[in-house]
């Protein structure tokens, strides 16, 4: 077998390897982190909100306590998201990947369950499970914004997350109380880690240069 034969075997041995790895690894330790964020960031929410409640309360007109309460409730969440998603790609490829992939994935979940819930709070207290597509979209265009560097045909990180953030609030709704949540976060979870598993073997053809014009 010649060299220009043995190439395109390496690679796609190569690229084999890759996946295996991905779905092996990276698959369950990004469900198990994000189920982790679930819960973590619900009680991060819970207590950031009771405490800025119970410091605005005097200060400010109740307009503006509930709505400094849910900014407190969203950053809670943000909080959760970005310690879990950038301790994944910590263990992945080091500290730069993981500021960058901690920092997006917390400002996204930040502004989606802030958007969710000003939502319920100001237009209606019974939305429907459609305003639940606000956190998805919100939080997989963020890490898209990362992605897209990473891997090809990254746009369909952001349709995962848009549609699996409400199967897991139906989840939710469904089972109620804790249970509801480890399961949702679980499920959320799983069906976003095998997308970016998969995203992550395909990663981003190298630029091709253009060739150069003829000389004056």
């Amino acid at each position: 077998m010649t060299g220009q034969e043995l190439r395109p075997r390496l690679e796609s041995l190569l690229v084999q390897a890759t996946r295996r790895f991905a779905i092996t690894r990276l698959w369950p330790m990004w469900t198990v982190f994000t189920g982790c964020s679930f819960v973590v960031g619900y009680w991060f929410s819970s207590a950031f909100e009771s405490l800025t409640f119970t410091w605005a309360l005097p200060k400010f007109e109740p307009p503006q306590v509930l709505w400094l309460s849910t900014l407190a409730y969203a950053f809670g969440f943000g909080i959760a998201f970005g310690i879990a998603h950038g301790l994944v790609f910590y263990y992945l490829s080091g500290p730069g990947q993981a500021v960058k992939w901690g920092a997006l994935s917390g400002v996204g979940a930040m502004i989606g369950i802030g958007l969710q819930t000003a939502y319920v709070l100001g237009i209606s207290p019974e939305p429907g499970l459609a305003v639940h597509l606000l956190p998805g979209l919100s939080l997989g265009f963020a890490q898209w914004l990362r992605l897209r560097k990473m891997a090809a045909g990254s746009w369909t990180w952001i349709l995962v997350n848009f549609i699996s953030w409400p199967i897991s609030a139906a989840l939710a709704e469904l089972l109620r109380a804790f249970d509801g949540l480890v399961v949702a976060g679980l499920v959320f979870g799983a069906l976003t880690g095998l997308t970016l598993s998969l995203l992550l073997t395909q990663p981003v053809p190298p630029r091709t240069p253009e060739p150069a014009g003829p000389s004056a």
